[in-house]
């Protein structure tokens, strides 16, 4: 019995957790410029007073690349990619978290946007966690076993992408859609998903 309430409590901690980073990236990704002069020095990320040191830029992000990115839509570059798989409640092979500083357009007035892919292999709680948190969700079928988006409308609105295959949970969280707009995000989370 005391190993029962010690595994539920871990798992309530871990939830809530879990549910706390996903407030933190989601605002992250609220919390910064539209143009990217500053994008390429961050090696943190502030959202509402805390700031949480970002790793070193990974060579991939799962099986979404910079290159993969950038094709998304004609003219974007990928000004820098951060790890951001140190703020994922997992750990461990096959986890990774990225966030992508895209630009567009003319170098000196660019339009900016943030993007954020995360993925974690056996996360069915978190995702069960973040779909019940989330009571805007709207179902996003042809993605994955069960997907769901909330998002603003309009070029300046954010949108949230969850899905999951089995266990395997995937995030894209974008700070707007100046850039990739919906259809590409979802495109993002397909390819990371590994449909």
């Amino acid at each position: 019995m005391a190993a029962d309430r010690d595994r539920d409590a871990r798992r309530a901690a871990g939830q809530v957790a879990a549910a706390a980073l996903a407030l933190v990236l989601f605002l992250a990704g609220c919390s910064h410029s539209e143009d990217d002069q500053d994008v390429a020095k961050p090696t943190t990320s502030t959202t509402i007073g805390t700031t949480i040191p970002l790793g070193p830029p990974p060579k991939t992000c799962g099986p979404t690349v910079t290159a993969e990115v950038e094709r998304m839509a004609a003219g974007t570059r990928v000004v820098s990619v951060q790890n951001v798989a140190v703020m994922l409640p997992a750990s461990g092979p096959g986890v990774s978290g990225c966030l992508f500083r895209l630009a567009k357009g003319p170098k000196d007035d660019p339009v900016g946007q943030d993007v954020t892919v995360l993925v974690q292999p056996q996360a069915q709680s978190y995702f069960d966690q973040m779909v019940a948190s989330q009571p805007g969700f709207e179902r996003l079928p042809s993605l994955g076993d069960e997907a769901f988006v909330v998002g603003e409308k309009g070029p300046g609105g954010r949108t949230w992408i969850i899905g999951r295959r089995g266990s395997k949970i995937v995030e894209v969280r974008s700070t707007n859609s100046r850039i990739l707009d919906r259809k590409a995000l979802v495109a993002l989370a397909t390819d990371a998903l590994g449909q």
